[in-house]
C-alpha cells in the first residue's frame, strides 16, 4: 500500500475522531446546562422550605445526585476526549512525517491540551 492511500485512511480516522470529540464536548456541556439549573433550583427550594423541614431532605439528595450526576459524565467525558485527542495528535504527526512537512497542526499546536497546559507538543517530520 503507497503512502497516499495510507494517508487517505489516516484522513479518514483523523475526521471521524475529529467529529467524536467535538461531540464530546458538547454533550459535555448540555451535561452542565441540564445539571446545573437543577442544582440551583433544588438550592433555592432548600432554602425557602422552612415550613417543610423533611421536604429538605428530599432537595439535599437531588442537589447530591445533580451534582455527582455532572461530576461523573464530566469525568467520564473528559477521559475519552484526552483518547480522542491523543489519538488526533498521533495521527497529524504519522500525516507530517509522511508528507515531510507540517500540514495537519490543529491538535497538537491549538488543541484542548495546549490551551490548558500551555505546552505545545509540535509534530516534527523526519526528512
Amino acid at each position: 500500500m503507497e503512502d497516499k492511500d495510507k494517508v487517505l485512511i489516516l484522513l479518514a480516522e483523523y475526521n471521524a475522531l475529529r467529529d467524536e470529540l467535538l461531540a464530546a464536548r458538547a454533550a459535555a456541556t448540555n451535561a452542565a446546562g441540564i445539571g446545573i439549573p437543577i442544582l440551583m433550583a433544588a438550592i433555592g427550594l432548600y432554602l425557602t422550605s422552612v415550613t417543610n423541614p423533611g421536604f429538605r431532605y428530599v432537595i439535599i439528595a437531588v442537589a447530591v445526585l445533580a451534582v455527582l450526576g455532572i461530576c461523573f459524565f464530566v469525568g467520564w467525558n473528559e477521559v475519552n476526549t484526552r483518547n480522542f485527542a491523543a489519538r488526533l495528535r498521533d495521527i497529524e504527526t504519522d500525516i507530517n512525517t509522511r508528507a515531510g512537512e507540517r500540514l495537519l497542526i490543529w491538535e497538537n499546536d491549538y488543541g484542548w491540551g495546549a490551551l490548558v497546559t500551555g505546552r505545545r507538543r509540535a509534530a516534527t517530520p523526519k526528512a
